[in-house]
Order: C-alpha cells, then sequence, then structure tokens
C-alpha cells in the first residue's frame, strides 16, 4: 500500500479499499493481471485521497500497462464484502470499460510491464474461462460477460 491510497483501516478488524479497474475485451478474451500467480483480477489499483475514480484509472492503466486510454466509459460499480488474513474488507471498485490509443496491447497475448521494482504480468483471457480459473472477484463475472447492458452495481458479500 502507497501512501495516501484509500485504503483505510477503519478498526483493528476493518478496512475500506477503494479501487478502479479497467475491463479491455478484444475478440472475445478479457485482459487480466495474474496477480504473481496467486490469483487472477482486473487490472487496476486504488484510488488516492484527492484523486476522483476516472483520474485514478487513466493513472493506474498509464502505471500497469504503460498506455494512454481512449473510449473510456464507467460500467459498473461492485461493493465487495471479503476476509484477506483475518481483515474483513469493505471495498468499492469502479469498473471502467477503455480500449488502448495504441491497439499494440491487443496484439499480444501476454503483456509484461515494469511498474517500479515491480513486475507485472497480464494475460488476455478467454471469457467463457473465467469461472474455470481462480478470478477475483468472481462476483464481477456476469458483469464481464454481459458489459454492453449498461451501467451496473453490484454487491458481493463473500462472507455470507
Amino acid at each position: 500500500m502507497e501512501k495516501n491510497d484509500l485504503s483505510i483501516m477503519v478498526d483493528a478488524e476493518n478496512k475500506l479499499n477503494v479501487r478502479v479497474t479497467g475491463v479491455f475485451i478484444k475478440d472475445g478474451k478479457v485482459l487480466l493481471d495474474d496477480c504473481k500467480g496467486i490469483h487472477y483480477a482486473l487490472p487496476g489499483g486504488r484510488v488516492k485521497i484527492e484523486e476522483d475514480s476516472l483520474e485514478a484509472f487513466q493513472r493506474e492503466m498509464k502505471e500497469e500497462l504503460h498506455e494512454t486510454l481512449k473510449d473510456i466509459t464507467l460500467n459498473g460499480v461492485l461493493e465487495n464484502f471479503y476476509t484477506l488474513e483475518g481483515t474483513k474488507v469493505h471495498e468499492y471498485m469502479w469498473m471502467y470499460r477503455a480500449d488502448f490509443v495504441d491497439d499494440k496491447l491487443f496484439q499480444s497475448e501476454e503483456i509484461v510491464t515494469q511498474e517500479g521494482d515491480k513486475q507485472n504480468h497480464f494475460e488476455w483471457i478467454k471469457l467463457e474461462e473465467l469461472d474455470k480459473i481462480d478470478f477475483r472477484p468472481s462476483a464481477a463475472i456476469p458483469y464481464i460477460r454481459n458489459m454492453d447492458q449498461g451501467l451496473k452495481h453490484i454487491i458481493n458479500h463473500q462472507n455470507r
């Protein structure tokens, strides 16, 4: 967690996260971060203090994928409740649909980038394969497959 990230311990057991993610789709595949081989997730990161979600989304994609975006649309908000290492997390995840200004990323099956001393690894995964991999949060899968249905507000209580 970096300074000024909206990832706040509310008390000893509860945390609030505010994240932005990108949904990039090409030829029936979605671009996913392999999260160091632990699980898959949409590319993205945390919103910072005094940063709106759109600014955060553009910044995160520039940092992680080294790309400028076009045709950006907010398509969903996921309220995600889960427990991680004994901490209860309440997360707001803004999900943006976008395209890349330079379509070279759409031509690669795997994308590896460097973000400071951290290496990022992304893969294009078939939409029908999302149920077969460890994708988190899984509540976003139906949304990703049906993005053209307009803005969605999804509430996921993983702990219930």
